[in-house]
């Protein structure tokens, strides 16, 4: 499906159930189809931190962080350890 929230969905339901590597497939997935939504940065920030990827999790947080300055969430999960 081209629909990026199909994928996004996909993604948190496999992060729910500690997938991380099929989370970030999906997820992956959701910004390719639509990189303007921080959500989707985010969440995939959130997969590569679970999976000890932190230099590309700080960038995704980043990324996720400039579109959305006013979420705390992005800012929060960069200053735990990046």
């Amino acid at each position: 499906p081209q629909n990026p929230f199909h994928w996004y969905n996909l993604g948190c339901l496999s992060f729910e159930e500690r997938n991380f590597k099929k989370a970030l497939e999906y997820y992956s997935k959701a910004v390719a189809l639509d990189s303007t939504r921080p959500a989707f940065h985010g969440a995939l920030g959130r997969v590569l931190f679970f999976l000890g990827r932190g230099g590309e999790a700080a960038q995704a947080f980043e990324i996720a962080s400039s579109m959305d300055s006013g979420n705390p969430c992005y800012t929060a999960f960069m200053a735990i350890g990046f």
